[in-house]
């Protein structure tokens, strides 16, 4: 007999395991809260990471696609997410100003 919670099973032997994304998996309202917390919410376009995300996990084959905790998974996205976009915006910023002009 098996327990379930939100990403993963806990076997009644004490033993996690991983589950695959739902395919109607969506960020709860405790994300988005943990998202505006950081200052997250006004970088990103959420729908899209929203589905980037689930297509990029839908799409991972065996093992790869089976994770523990969604939630955690999640928030590690973002905060990639938050850190490219930063990154990309600088390299704009920087090519903008010519100083890659020779």
């Amino acid at each position: 007999m098996s327990n379930y919670f939100i990403g993963y099973t806990i076997h009644t032997g004490g033993a996690m395991r991983g589950t695959r994304l739902p395919e109607d998996w969506r960020p709860d309202s405790s994300d988005l809260t943990w998202a505006a917390e950081r200052g997250y919410t006004d970088s990103l376009d959420w729908q899209l990471e929203e589905e980037k995300f689930r297509d990029y996990w839908l799409s991972q084959p065996g093992q790869r696609g089976v994770k523990l905790d969604w939630q955690r998974t999640w928030r590690n996205w973002i905060r990639n997410a938050v850190q490219w976009k930063k990154e990309r915006d600088a390299r704009s910023r920087r090519d903008q100003s010519g100083f890659w002009d020779a």
